[in-house]
């Protein structure tokens, strides 16, 4: 009797230190559950602000293009009127021609300036334009391609990070699922299977991919510090 009593006493203390175990294993997966929950969260405000980000420059684009062929037309309507203006001076010239007194030479030589003058400011006017816009095109060109390479940049990273969402839903889930099965098994200590004890070792495993992960994010976040110390 007395070799009985002692038994049942040491199967309780077995059974107290088992239940003590077991209720850290539920508080730290009640931790995982949440810390996963807010990485999730960040990672879903970060992908927003590039989704964001892309739009605005993309408008700023749409902005610029739309202000490259405003100065185009101004350009054009600059050359209709210079053309008028030449078309002006040749008509002061035909002018000059029919007539006869002395200042009809000075005349037409200072028109025939006054046209020359007009030739080179519209030439070296048209010129400048036309290099100003082919360069300003040039660059919208390249601003635009910049784009297109961020937006398929950003879907590319929208698809990995749905990927690793749903990867992260599944690992959620297990882990919902171990947290029910640790608080069933601590109500029943007697009832451990074979099953039991390979969702058990998953469970060892599966934390110490998470522990392992959060040291490598820990130790990229100091490096990242240390440089950026050394930078300033």
């Amino acid at each position: 009797m007395e070799t009985t009593l002692k038994q049942v006493e040491e199967s309780k203390k077995e059974l107290a230190e088992e239940n003590r175990s077991l209720e850290m294993d539920v508080t730290l997966n009640v931790w995982l559950v949440k810390q996963f929950e807010k990485d999730m969260e960040v990672q879903r405000e970060e992908f927003s602000k590039e989704h964001q980000s892309w739009e605005t420059k993309a408008s700023s684009m749409e902005t610029e293009i739309k202000e490259v062929t405003q100065e185009k037309e101004d350009l054009a309507r600059t050359l209709q009127s210079q053309a008028t203006e030449l078309k002006d001076i040749q008509a002061h010239l035909h002018q000059a021609e029919d007539e006869s007194n002395l200042s009809w030479e000075t005349k037409v030589q200072q028109l025939e300036e006054e046209m020359k003058e007009q030739k080179e400011k519209c030439s070296k006017d048209l010129s400048q334009t036309h290099q100003s816009w082919e360069t300003t095109v040039h660059v919208m060109e390249t601003r635009l391609k910049e784009a297109k390479e961020e937006r398929d940049d950003l879907a590319q990273t929208r698809l990995s990070w749905e990927t690793k969402e749903m990867k992260m839903e599944d690992e959620k889930t297990l882990l919902e699922d171990l947290c029910l099965h640790m608080k069933n098994k601590s109500r029943g200590f007697f009832a451990r299977s074979r099953a039991t004890e390979e969702r058990d070792v998953v469970l060892q495993k599966m934390l110490r991919k998470m522990q392992e992960k959060e040291m490598r994010k820990k130790a990229k976040g100091e490096k990242e510090e240390k440089e950026e110390a050394g930078r300033q």
